[in-house]
């Protein structure tokens, strides 16, 4: 089922996926996988002729005596590395949020970068909060500051028998979310 139109993203998504620096993929390889996961049948020639329309497209594919890499990614392997660091050491983003957030960064990297990330050890974090509407918060909070409407909260604390209990009710008019003292703060 090949189709002109599909064939050079196909080509793309799979430079992504299964090439690195430290992985070039072969015109042997990368034919073979282009039917068996896109249902693309090619030969090397119309491979490299795809390969030259994404160069000129601007997409950076490196060319090495052992086959063809991407390098042109949306994150560096370092700065996802920092990134998935960050997600996982902060407090106020829940576990599963943390872990889907870290799996959509890895995304940006080929599958043997994520194959690294996931073999790498995170010690458990005990001060990740148990609020999984974290990224609702923020949407609504966004929503408000765009479209210049106060918003109602309420503050909570605790008692001495360390109960979560409602203090006061204020209504806020939020301009900006910033991040001080490891805790978002609506100003």
């Amino acid at each position: 089922m090949e189709d002109s139109r599909m064939s050079a993203i196909a080509i793309l998504y799979i430079l992504k996926e299964y090439s690195d620096e430290a992985h070039p993929l072969s015109s042997n390889a990368c034919i073979p996988l282009l039917e068996q996961v896109y249902d693309i049948k090619i030969n090397r020639g119309t491979l490299s002729a795809y390969i030259k329309q994404l160069r000129n497209f601007g997409i950076d594919i490196q060319t090495t005596n052992r086959g063809y890499y991407l390098i042109d990614r949306d994150l560096e392997k370092s700065e996802v590395h920092v990134l998935c660091n960050l997600i996982h050491s902060s407090h106020f983003i829940c576990d599963s949020s943390s872990f889907q957030l870290i799996d959509k960064l890895l995304k940006t990297q080929s599958r043997y970068h994520r194959k690294d990330f996931k073999n790498a050890v995170y010690i458990q974090n005990s001060r990740k909060t148990k609020n999984r509407q974290l990224f609702l918060n923020v949407d609504i909070l966004l929503e408000a500051i765009q479209e210049n409407k106060m918003i109602q909260m309420y503050y909570l604390t605790y008692n001495l028998k360390k109960e979560l209990i409602r203090k006061e009710r204020n209504r806020i008019f939020c301009i900006r979310i910033i991040l001080l003292r490891k805790t978002e703060i609506c100003i």
